[in-house]
Formats: structure tokens, sequence, C-alpha cells
């Protein structure tokens, strides 16, 4: 590779600059291997503790410039900018060597100091994760997933919670593009890894019930982290909100992503495990924020809301002072972020898709109104999603006694108490849409608001603490009963929906078919387009009514371009839903109270008519 780049260097007109660049890449070479070669000896005469502290932090800062360095994002940026004359082969040799010293040089610094690392990380993680993972926790993980496979079992029925534009693409083509432009490089290795092949296909319902599995372990864990002894019933069915929440129940219904957006919210969840050691806690929400950007990013507002309400908690039972609280912050903000700057900057997507969402951040003079904007629509669609039935009520019930009890439960000042529970309610409930807020155009779909049914659970955990006071004795464990039934009444109420959704499009796409077969298209030839949609069944209008979030949650498959992927999964096309002749005057062939068919015997137009 060195002779390779040498010999272009050197015929190249400008061969003094190419030097230059090369000499620069060799110096980062020998820096990769200056660890390897140096650390053995650099240790053993460090003498003290403090000289070997101040060789921790030496390599550790070589370990993030290096970690910075080998992002693709990096090199993406310089070959798009022709600051290094690399072709492609080249870049990804010198990508492989960064990664390959990256990781020699961490594993040698976790080599010299085992002994440091062995008592200050894996020693005390190995004893809370055993406290975890008793007899007893199992148990209720077991009862956990066995309860929310009861709750989701309608839409695995069902199994028609997809996007047209995501799934039935997959079902199709079996390829993983999608992860890729998305930079979500875990998701698409475990899929590839549980499908056994690089070609994915349809698995249904497996991935749902590894979902279901992971969102169990989210309850165990939230009660672990959240509960406090406040009995093992109460602290279970706190968390149910952040897994059987309305807007997550789009998330379960994707057919491949089922089981990568409950382990993104458990990353997020996680690090509070070690709230108790500091270094513990940095390396675990570094790791696993870092994990969730490549997972699925739209769950980074979970780890926000945790981070909040761990430090109000801390403060209000007095294991924190207030200026340790905010110390707590800083340090949950620190570990947030810089995971987030060595993640290429692809916050959500690494290219702008102006017809979906980007991940396009505004100028810098522009970002505060960006910001209220992106809070204003949040809230909108949260108000809007939400109504005026039982839930909404329930759910005001809720967080007013969860504020309340942050008030009568505090050992500090009640009035600093009440001043710090409303602030983390308003930021909470603000950042639960996490890094989205800043982007230019954020995805408002249901399941980007992952957040939010964490922030709930926080509520609901205050919440349960008023179960204490005499007087609220009876009616926390009334009031957190009646939130986890209108819970579960929304999950089957949604898979229901789903199902009835399925039986209304699959009928019309037959009508389609026949009258298709009846004009006697040529379909290995025919183009098709299709514009309109056919709407959604009665049947979910009907439930639209008490809970308007399923107007947005029940997908419309049958509904423009996307109703070519139905078509060509019943084998009548190619997968084209873009050819782009709707400009064209085609004569009527077909008039039907569904749809309109116009066409010239190669390319239809189907127009059709929403119920």
């Amino acid at each position: 590779c060195a002779e390779s780049l040498l010999g272009r260097a050197l015929n190249h007109p400008h061969w003094h600059r190419e030097l230059c660049i090369y000499a620069l890449l060799l110096l980062l070479g020998l820096c990769l291997a200056l660890p390897c070669m140096l650390l053995p000896g650099a240790y053993r005469h460090a003498g003290d503790g403090a000289g070997r502290r101040r060789l921790d932090l030496l390599y550790a800062a070589e370990l993030l410039i290096l970690l910075v360095c080998a992002q693709p994002s990096v090199y993406a940026a310089a070959l798009e900018s022709n600051a290094f004359p690399l072709d492609s082969r080249d870049t990804v040799i010198l990508f492989l060597l960064l990664r390959a010293g990256l990781l020699c040089t961490a594993l040698v610094l976790a080599w010299i100091r085992r002994d440091s690392l062995s008592s200050r990380i894996l020693r005390p993680g190995a004893e809370v994760l055993r406290g975890l993972c008793s007899r007893g926790s199992l148990r209720v993980f077991l009862g956990c997933a066995a309860f929310l496979g009861c709750c989701y079992f309608p839409m695995l029925m069902a199994r028609s919670g997809m996007s047209p534009t995501d799934t039935e693409r997959l079902f199709l083509t079996g390829n993983t593009d999608g992860f890729m432009v998305q930079v979500r490089y875990v998701s698409m290795f475990l899929l590839k890894a549980l499908s056994f092949s690089d070609t994915v296909y349809n698995s249904t319902p497996l991935m749902q019930v590894l979902g279901i599995f992971e969102l169990a372990a989210v309850m165990v864990v939230l009660r672990h982290v959240c509960a406090e002894g406040r009995g093992p019933l109460l602290g279970l069915l706190a968390a149910l909100p952040a897994v059987l929440s309305p807007w997550f129940a789009q998330n379960m219904g994707y057919v491949h992503d089922a089981c990568f957006h409950p382990l993104a919210m458990l990353m997020g969840i996680a690090p509070f495990l070690f709230c108790g050691d500091t270094v513990l806690f940095v390396a675990a929400s570094i790791v696993c924020n870092y994990f969730m950007c490549l997972t699925y990013q739209l769950a980074s507002g979970v780890y926000i809301v945790m981070a909040l309400y761990c430090a109000l908690w801390q403060y209000l039972r007095g294991q924190r002072s207030l200026g340790g609280a905010f110390a707590f912050v800083g340090i949950a903000a620190l570990s947030y972020l810089a995971p987030l700057g060595f993640y290429e900057f692809g916050l959500f997507y690494s290219r702008p898709w102006n017809d979906y969402a980007t991940a396009v951040l505004p100028e810098s003079a522009g970002i505060v109104q960006v910001l209220l904007r992106n809070i204003r629509d949040y809230l909108s669609y949260l108000r809007a999603d939400m109504g005026k039935g039982v839930f909404a009520a329930v759910y005001a019930i809720v967080a007013a006694g969860g504020l309340l009890a942050c008030i009568l439960r505090t050992r500090a000042s009640r009035i600093v108490s009440a001043v710090l529970a409303v602030a983390v309610f308003a930021a909470g409930l603000v950042l639960s849409f996490g890094v989205s807020l800043v982007l230019e155009k954020p995805l408002w779909n249901p399941r980007a608001f992952i957040g939010i049914g964490v922030f709930a659970s926080m509520q609901a955990y205050s919440f349960i603490a008023l179960r204490e006071k005499g007087a609220f004795r009876r009616a926390v464990p009334a009031v957190m009963a009646l939130c986890s039934f209108s819970l579960v009444l929304f999950a089957c109420t949604h898979g229901a929906a789903m199902y009835q959704q399925r039986l209304f499009e699959e009928s019309r796409m037959g009508c389609l078919v026949a009258d298709l077969n009846s004009l006697r298209v040529p379909f290995g030839e025919a183009k098709f387009q299709v514009d309109g949609s056919v709407g959604h069944a009665p049947a979910v209008q009907l439930a639209a009514e008490t809970w308007p979030l399923l107007h947005r949650l029940v997908a419309v498959r049958m509904s423009g371009a996307p109703t070519v992927y139905l078509l060509a999964l019943r084998g009548l096309c190619e997968p084209r839903p873009y050819v782009g002749f709707d400009g064209m005057d085609f004569p009527l062939l077909k008039d039907t109270s569904f749809y309109a068919i116009y066409g010239n015997g190669i390319l239809f137009r189907i127009v059709l008519k929403g119920s």
C-alpha cells in the first residue's frame, strides 16, 4: 500500500503536496504503533499512581483522536473535498488500518491496566448484573415477556403493521441498503446474522418475539433502577408506559426492525444501573449511547429523560446535594454528547431526503428558530394524538401526582423541590424527542416518539411514591391499574385495527387485480403508476374517534406509489413505483366506485378513490 501511494505521489504534478500528505499519514501510522511499543516500558517506569493516571489520560486522549479519525464520515468528507487523492481501494485500506490500530491500542492498554480495569469496572459491573440476573428477576422477566406477548398478540396475528416503502421493498429485494443510508450498522449486522444470509427475507413473527423479550428486559431494568423497593407489582406497572406506549406500537409493527427499536431503548436505560459508580457509569454511557446511534437513532431521547429524573430523585432522597445533582447531569451530558460526536454527524440520515426526513442541521443563526419550531410541532402532535379520552385524563392524573410526590416526599426544601420537579417535567417532556429537535426536518412518524413512553414511565415512578402517604395508599394502585388497562386496551385495539385494515385493502386489491386481468393487461411488460389512496377501513375510522393516534399508526399500504409494491408482491409487475408519467393523457379504460384505470396497453395509471 505504501509503495503504491509513493509511486502515485511522485508521478503527480503537485508531488510536493502529495508527499506532505503521505508523510502525515505515515506519522498517523506511527502513532498507532507507538502505544504498542512504549506502553509496557512507560508503565514500568511510571512509578506512583499519579504517573500512571497521567499515562491513562494520555492514551485515553490518543484513543479519542483515533476514534474520531476512524469515522467513515472523515474519509467521506476528505474524498468529497478532494483533499486526499486516494482511490476507493486505498481509502478502504487506510480505514481498516486505523480501525485495527485503534483496536490494538485499546487491547494493549486494557491488558496492561487489567488490575485497575478489573477493580474499577469489571467487578462492580459484574456485581450489579449478578443482582439483576437473580432467580427472582428471571421469573419476573419471563412473566413480563408472557404478558407483553399477550398484549401484542393481536398485532402479531394481523402481521400488517408494516411500512410499504420499507418492509415490502425488503420483501422484494432482500437488500439492506436503507440501513447503510441511515448509518445503522448494528441493525444491519444483526439482521443479516439472524437471517443467516446477506439476503433478508420475511421471518415474521421472529423479530417481534425477540423485541418482546427485549421489552421485558426494559421492564426489569426500569424496576431495578427506579422502583426503590416500592413493591414489585407497582414497579412493573410503572414501567408499562415505556413498553406499551401507543406511539411505540408502530415500532413493534415493523417486520424487520421490531427487535432493534427495543434494543436501542434498552441501551438508553442500561447505563443507569451503574449510577453508584461514576467511572462505570461514564464507560457504560459512552458505549451504550454509541451503539444506540448505530442501532436506531430515534431512541436518543431515552437517555436524556433517564438522566434528568435520576438526578432529581437522588436530590429528593438526600443521596446528592443540589450541586451534586447538577454535576451528575453534567457528567451524563458529556457522556451523551461524546459518542454522538463520534457518530459521524449522521443523527438520523446521512444525506437529506426532502420528501421524508433529513439529518441536516440548521445554520447556527437559525438553530434557535428551528428548535422552537420543532418543540411547538412536537407538542402539537402529542396533544392531537392523545385526544380527550380516558387515556389523556389518566395520564394527566399520573403526571400531576408525580409532581405532587416530588414535593411531599422530598428530604430537601419543598420550594426548591417543587421548582426542580416542574423544570425536570418540562425539560423531560420536550427533550424526550432527542436530537431530532435540532434537525432541519425531523421525522414525525409515531415511531420517532420513543422517548415519550419512557418519560411517562418516569412520571409513573414518581407517582407511585405517593402510596407511602396514608391518604393515597389505595388511590395510587387504583390509578395505576386504570392506566395499565388503558395501555393494554390500546395495544389490542391497535392490533385489531391493523387486521381490519389488512382485510379492507386485500378486498380492494382483489377487485383491482380482477379488473386488470379482464382488460388483458400484459403484466410482464406493463408499467403502473398509482395515485390516490383507499383510505382507512370503516372499523379503523370508528376506533380512531376514541384513539386519534390510530389515524397515524395504521398504515394505508394501498396508496400512491407503494401500491406498486403490492402488485409486485403478487408477481404482476416489477417493483418500480416511481415511473413518472402522470402528465400523459391516457384513455379511461375502467371506472368503478373504488378506482379508475387509464392506459394505452403498456403504461397504466390507476387513480384510487378513498372510502
